[in-house]
């Protein structure tokens, strides 16, 4: 416990340091310190008490023999300053079943806009600045969740690394976006503005493994080279509707390839796509498309497909505070070549339907979630309430009810089915 204190504490200094040169004399320190100290917003965070308990009836394993439930403790802190420059969020977690500890630095970045530097010569180097594109852009690095896209839970152009984990174990939506190290460039343009970001080392998504959850079959090995991957994002609005365009060159973050040697691969990835958003008869539709190609070249295996997604959506409120959404969603696949190589099912066709119900008073909350693919033939429920006993105190519940083949996306995990609570105190 005393090491994690320590950790803890060598993190929070860190993110506190004022943005100042260490040859100021100790006056200057002293009243760079009072003006910054009165400058802070927020130190505030969460602890939750978690537990997933399975339901799942398989007969495959005798129930001894299941992953154990999970019971984690998490705690995350984060702090902000006026001048906004930096930011850490500390995640500190204890697995009551395993008896096992972890401390991860979730997010740590610093971020700053170009304009706002300040110069040894600065009649030169800010006035070059304020003349062109740097004077509208900003620069975020560290270690941080990255998302976009307009699919809910159907990630099309979203490309960055996802915890499939927390998804399918009833960890709340912003776990399901794993941080990661990278360089994020925004610009602000009069007509459109864009995204650039650059990922050293990409590690690939937090799968599901055999340690937490029961599956059918899994490769003998997983070979993953880390590369660096690129991303970037075009987007305007006009006339009340949202329009982008996205390009990714990397490789895909799950190991989709599997030769027949039984070993899994990442296949390079390059991509292009876009997106609208716009409002219709009293709701937003949406739509979003992209396509892939994903190719894989070993001495024991070849693999190039064309691969392509497309979404339409459409959500409103149908009656005072409940709403609902509705998603379809399609994949084709153009297989160029596969040489030595175990081919899983292809063309997916699904349709997602969401349900949420605020109560009158903000204090409960329902939602109800399901998807389905119609030629695939597997499902998935996730339902969740919450209510808020308190501005401190929240208490969920839900489950995640999961059916299909185990040759399908969700059917893979269809031992898995679990209910979850949560309790969470926010200070």
């Amino acid at each position: 416990m005393f090491k994690y204190l320590t950790y803890s504490t060598v993190v929070l200094l860190l993110t506190t340091l004022p943005a100042t040169g260490f040859s100021q004399s100790q006056d200057e320190w002293e009243d760079e310190w009072q003006e910054q100290s009165t400058a802070w917003q927020t130190i505030n965070g969460f602890a939750r008490l978690y537990i997933t308990p399975w339901l799942s009836r398989s007969n495959t394993k005798k129930p001894q023999q299941r992953a154990p439930s999970a019971a984690i403790v998490r705690s995350e802190s984060h702090v902000d300053y006026d001048f906004g420059q930096l930011e850490g969020k500390l995640d500190v977690s204890y697995n009551i079943n395993r008896q096992s500890s972890d401390v991860s630095i979730r997010q740590l970045t610093a971020s700053f806009n170009l304009n706002e530097l300040t110069f040894a010569n600065e009649s030169f180097e800010q006035s070059w600045i304020n003349q062109h594109a740097l004077s509208r852009t900003a620069i975020k690095i560290g270690r941080q969740p990255l998302s976009w896209g307009t699919a809910e839970l159907l990630f099309i152009n979203d490309l960055f690394n996802k915890n499939w984990q927390a998804m399918f174990s009833g960890q709340t939506d912003e776990y399901l976006k794993d941080a990661q190290d990278s360089i994020k460039l925004n610009y602000f343009g009069d007509t459109f503005n864009s995204d650039f970001v650059i990922l050293k080392s990409n590690r690939g998504d937090t799968l599901t493994t055999a340690a937490d959850f029961h599956l059918p079959s899994q490769p003998k090995a997983i070979h993953h080279s880390p590369q660096t991957e690129y991303a970037a994002r075009f987007y305007t609005t006009h006339q009340k509707t949202d329009y982008a365009i996205y390009f990714n060159h990397g490789q895909l973050n799950t190991p989709t390839v599997v030769a027949r040697n039984g070993i899994a691969f990442y296949p390079h990835l390059k991509a292009i796509g876009a997106s609208i958003v716009t409002p219709f008869s009293g709701g937003l539709f949406n739509s979003e498309l992209a396509t892939y190609r994903l190719k894989s070249n070993r001495n024991n295996h070849r693999y190039e497909n064309q691969h392509s997604r497309f979404l339409l959506g459409y959500e409103r409120e149908v009656v005072p505070r409940l709403s609902m959404g509705l998603q379809v969603y399609i994949e084709h696949d153009n297989i160029k070549e596969s040489t030595q190589v175990e081919l899983p099912l292809f063309d997916r066709k699904l349709v997602s339907l969401r349900i949420n119900y605020l109560s009158i008073d903000n204090r409960w909350q329902h939602q109800a979630m399901i998807f389905h693919s119609t030629n695939h033939h597997d499902s998935y429920l996730r339902t969740v309430t919450s209510y808020r006993y308190n501005d401190n105190l929240t208490l969920s519940a839900g489950v995640n009810v999961i059916n299909g083949m185990s040759n399908t996306f969700f059917g893979q995990l269809a031992e898995n089915d679990n209910a979850f609570a949560r309790i969470t105190y926010f200070y």
